[in-house]
């Protein structure tokens, strides 16, 4: 069983809520992740890989996006 947060067998997520999409030199973010953390080993893989983040898609309006957003925007900047 993967490694799933505790609660209702019926009712478990996943948060994994982001997709990066690159190529040699370029990247694209679709969403981000729910946690600061994540979002900081993401922008360290985007720098050790040598791509540049040219634009981050959020795809809806759930509150979980909203500080990736942040952390992603300033770590790129």
């Amino acid at each position: 069983m993967r490694d799933l947060p505790a609660g209702h067998d019926g009712r478990r997520w996943v948060a994994n809520a982001a997709t990066l999409v690159w190529g040699d030199e370029e990247a694209v973010l679709v969403d981000t992740f729910p946690t600061t953390d994540r979002n900081e080993r993401l922008i360290d893989w985007i720098r050790d890989h040598g791509r540049r983040l040219v634009a981050v898609y959020i795809t809806h309006g759930h509150g979980a996006h909203a500080p990736g957003r942040y952390t992603i925007r300033d770590a790129t900047e």
